[in-house]
């Protein structure tokens, strides 16, 4: 059974941190999305080429067709032509996301770690390393997963989650930080996300909500009256 996605990405490891999880959370099927699946697998019947089982693959994740989209996929990472590097990152993360949709998180790490050497310059595959270390309260890999993140540059592409490029980075990693027992770069961090989410009301209050327990001195000089 592959329906256990939604509850490996459920439960948080304290009360005292809310890191919500919005890189994975799921997609509304509507009719334009169904049609879209039915164009891709009839764009696959007739040309089974790596792009077109690339978008197939992609749409049965949305779908949550966990185990039709790790054949799909994989197929696609086998043909000879699937040599756009980008592509294929974003295929091991639709990969990896649906190893967890089916609770098998040491594959879904395995593709998560295959995507950082497709493209060791993305900061996509350490988003998605930080996030599952974080739920499986590994913080010092978690940390060490968000500054491999931030020493690569952004990206605006295709291919960019742009979540890579805002506070979400910094969310996880204060908490990390914080669980890992690094004071100083724990409130670096969280000074950073509060800055970041500043346009965001529910996450702003929230990450400040965490400020109490990290740094008093953060929370007095971002709350608002």
């Amino acid at each position: 059974m592959c329906d256990g996605f939604w509850e490996v990405f459920s439960a948080l490891p304290s009360p005292k941190f809310q890191l919500q999880v919005t890189t994975l959370s799921p997609v509304a099927v509507t009719d334009v999305s169904v049609n879209n699946t039915l164009k891709s697998q009839s764009a696959v019947k007739e040309n089974p080429d790596p792009r077109n089982l690339y978008y197939l693959g992609r749409e049965y994740n949305t779908h949550r067709s966990y185990r039709d989209c790790i054949i799909t996929l994989n197929k696609y990472l086998q043909h000879p032509s699937s040599t756009y590097r980008e592509e294929r990152m974003s295929a091991r993360l639709f990969l990896a996301r649906s190893y967890i949709g089916c609770e098998q998180p040491e594959e879904a790490k395995q593709q998560m770690i295959l995507a950082s050497i497709e493209c060791p310059h993305r900061r996509e595959p350490y988003l998605a390393l930080a996030e599952q270390a974080y739920h499986s309260k590994n913080w010092v890999y978690g940390l060490a997963m968000v500054k491999e993140l931030l020493a690569r540059n952004e990206s605006n592409d295709a291919f960019t989650e742009p979540e890579c490029n805002s506070y979400k980075p910094y969310d996880i990693g204060h908490c990390c930080a914080h669980y890992a027992g690094s004071k100083l770069e724990s409130e670096a961090m969280l000074d950073k996300a509060l800055q970041l989410s500043m346009d965001n009301e529910a996450v702003f209050n929230r990450i400040l909500n965490n400020a109490k327990i990290v740094s008093e001195e953060l929370y007095n000089k971002y709350k608002r009256v």
